[in-house]
């Protein structure tokens, strides 16, 4: 679908659609990749379909996790209205417990569908000292500001652990920002594994570099030192 125009694409997906709607209807909560995809599925076999979604718009972590140069919003955008003309019924804004109860969805539909993902960061299994503290910060929440286009503080130095795609995007995300404030680039990724075993994509790992970021592999982090009630070094 990616190399088609997005309106042949929709042209092409319109043909999935029943003739009739006559099974039992389906709500599904969340509208990240697993809540659309479900839709998608159910939609095409004669279900009607309603999702409802918290955030303004619909990707879930796609949409909200992954920096812009990786996955643009506007292709997501896209896929989404694909699914949306099959004849899905996406209530954006709509939080359930809040908004609507899961008592009402289950008395209105035959099938509810929880598919809320997984939004909440989370430590290491192990923490280290002194990473309770405020400045040390959780991945997935620092990417969905990002995501978000919100603005951030800048820091003068930061350190990343992990060896995975979503710590060298974190790693990624503050590089541009640092050589216009700064005028220099000082951001560190250190990690268990040793460099050929990260899971990150080697590609992103090879640009990361380019772009200034420095890696130290088979690291792990012992302790978080604090000077002044401020984080100032990560001993690994």
């Amino acid at each position: 679908m990616d190399a088609l125009p997005h309106e042949r694409a929709k042209e092409m997906v319109a043909k999935l659609r029943p003739a009739y709607v006559g099974g039992k209807p389906v709500a599904i909560i969340g509208a990240g990749p697993a809540g659309l995809t479900a839709a998608f599925d159910l939609t095409k076999s004669g279900h009607s379909v309603t999702v409802l979604e918290a955030e303004a718009e619909a990707g879930g972590m796609t949409r909200y996790g992954i920096p812009d140069y990786r996955l643009p919003a506007a292709a997501l955008t896209q896929d989404v209205d694909v699914i949306a003309s099959l004849g899905v019924d996406i209530r954006y804004n709509t939080r359930v417990g809040k908004d609507v109860t899961l008592a009402q969805l289950q008395k209105d539909h035959d099938t509810v569908l929880i598919a809320v993902g997984f939004w909440m960061g989370r430590s290491t299994r192990a923490p280290a000292p002194g990473s309770d503290h405020s400045h040390v910060r959780r991945a997935v929440d620092r990417l969905r500001t990002v995501a978000a286009g919100e603005t951030i503080d800048v820091p003068r130095s930061a350190v990343v652990v992990g060896g995975g795609n979503v710590p060298v995007d974190i790693a990624r995300a503050p590089v541009r920002l640092q050589r216009s404030e700064y005028g220099q680039v000082q951001v560190t990724v250190t990690a268990l594994e040793a460099l050929s075993h990260f899971l990150a994509d080697p590609e992103e790992v090879k640009e990361a570099q380019e772009e200034g970021v420095v890696i130290h592999d088979a690291h792990g982090p012992q302790e978080v030192l604090l000077e002044q009630g401020r984080v100032s070094v990560l001993r690994t």
